[in-house]
C-alpha cells in the first residue's frame, strides 16, 4: 500500500514544474516501447486496460525508474503532462485506503516544502463508475505559487489500480484532462 501511495505521489513535483516549463520532454522519461502503443492508446495489460492520448501532438514517455508503471502523456507543443501510474490494490477501496493516500499527498508536498490544502474526495461516475474515485487539492509552495492537483484513482481490475493526476493554476479540471480521464477503457 505505502509503496502504491508513494508512487501516486512521487511525480507531483515534476507534474508541478512541468505545467509551468519549458515544452521539452521532463528528464527521467523516454518514448514508450512502440509495443505498449495503438495508435493514440497507451496498453496498461496488468491494469487490463488503456488509455488515449488527448490528439496526436501528445507523447507517450516512460519513467526510466518504472517504465512499466509511470508513464506520463506529454504534450511538447504546450508543455501539458498528465501522469499515470499504475499498481497492485491490496485491500479493498475503504476510508483506511483514501486516508493512506490523502496522507501520502501531505507527505508528498512537504517534503517539498509544500502545503497542502482544500482536500475534496469524492466518488467519480467516469472513468468506470463504482470503480473511480476523484481527488482534488491545492498545493502551495514556499514561494507562494499554488498549484491545484486533480487525482483520479480507478480500480480497473480486481486488484490494479490506475491512477491519473494533471494540475491546474486556475483550479478547474482542464477539458483535455476531463477527456483523457474518460478514454480509460478495459481492454477486454
Amino acid at each position: 500500500m505505502q509503496a502504491l501511495i508513494a508512487g501516486c505521489f512521487s511525480l507531483l513535483p515534476l507534474l508541478c514544474g512541468v505545467a509551468l516549463a519549458a515544452q521539452s520532454a521532463p528528464k527521467g522519461f523516454t518514448e514508450v516501447a512502440k509495443d505498449k502503443l495503438r495508435g493514440l492508446k497507451l496498453l496498461l495489460p496488468d491494469a487490463d486496460c488503456s488509455l488515449s492520448a488527448p490528439g496526436a501532438e501528445w507523447k507517450w514517455l516512460a519513467s526510466d525508474a518504472q517504465p512499466d508503471k509511470n508513464y506520463l502523456c506529454f504534450n511538447p507543443k504546450t508543455g501539458i503532462s498528465y501522469s499515470v501510474s499504475s499498481g497492485v490494490l491490496h485491500h479493498e477501496f475503504s476510508a483506511h485506503v483514501r486516508d493512506g493516500i490523502l496522507a501520502g499527498a501531505r507527505q508528498a508536498a512537504e517534503a517539498g516544502g509544500s502545503k497542502t490544502a482544500n482536500e475534496k474526495w469524492e466518488p467519480a461516475q467516469t472513468p468506470l463508475p463504482g470503480k473511480s474515485w476523484r481527488l482534488y487539492y491545492d498545493v502551495t509552495s514556499k514561494g507562494g505559487l499554488k498549484v491545484g492537483v486533480v487525482l483520479y484513482l480507478i480500480q480497473t481490475a480486481e486488484h490494479s489500480l490506475v491512477t491519473l493526476q494533471d494540475s491546474t493554476t486556475t483550479g478547474a479540471e482542464a477539458p483535455a484532462f476531463a477527456q483523457f480521464v474518460k478514454s480509460l477503457s478495459p481492454l477486454k
